[in-house]
């Protein structure tokens, strides 16, 4: 019973870090795309000797059209992550009204996913027992819920660590601007 206590104990706080642990990999593309994209833009400009200030504008405006690229991948991978994630939940509710025995069998199959011990396994679900309610939950938290970030989370990630890879880029080159003569 305390290693079913202690395999339960260390699910919960992985399914607490999971969305951010999500974040992060959408953090990461989109910065590295940021970084690449304004210092080949960059690097472009002052080899054809432009102006700082037209440098930095430009550079400016690829990030804007680079972000929205980007955003735009984001919200597709996620929309469809986020969609397989609903027809799992759905699959598992037709069971549970359908052939609620089966539910057994989907949660000990998550559950070993998860890496848990056969014998642990067996052990919570013989814990467990047949309640259709209690195993459809608990399928449900460990084979889907929490594995994939809402479209709008992945694209507002994606967005502000685009951003963040790019303006460390292009600030150097609105440093120097001045409002006029002083």
């Amino acid at each position: 019973m305390q290693e079913i206590g202690h395999e339960w104990h260390m699910m919960e706080r992985i399914a607490d870090r999971r969305s951010y642990i999500l974040k992060v990999g959408e953090a990461i593309p989109g910065m590295t795309a940021g970084v690449i994209e304004m210092l080949g833009l960059v690097i472009g400009l002052l080899a054809a000797h432009a102006r700082t200030l037209v440098i930095g504008l430009t550079g400016f405006i690829a990030m804007i059209g680079g972000m929205i690229a980007e955003m735009s991948v984001s919200y597709i991978s996620s929309k469809e992550h986020h969609a397989v994630n609903e027809g799992r939940c759905r699959e598992l509710d037709i069971k549970k009204e359908a052939h609620p025995a089966v539910l057994k069998r989907v949660l000990e199959n998550a559950l070993m996913e998860n890496g848990m011990a056969n014998d642990t396994v067996r052990l919570i679900v013989d814990v467990i027992g047949d309640d259709p309610g209690v195993l459809s939950d608990l399928a449900k938290t460990t084979r889907s819920t929490g594995e994939v970030l809402r479209p709008k989370d992945s694209v507002k990630a994606t967005g502000i660590f685009f951003a963040i890879g790019a303006l460390p880029v292009l600030a150097p080159f609105f440093a120097g601007i001045r409002k006029g003569p002083t």
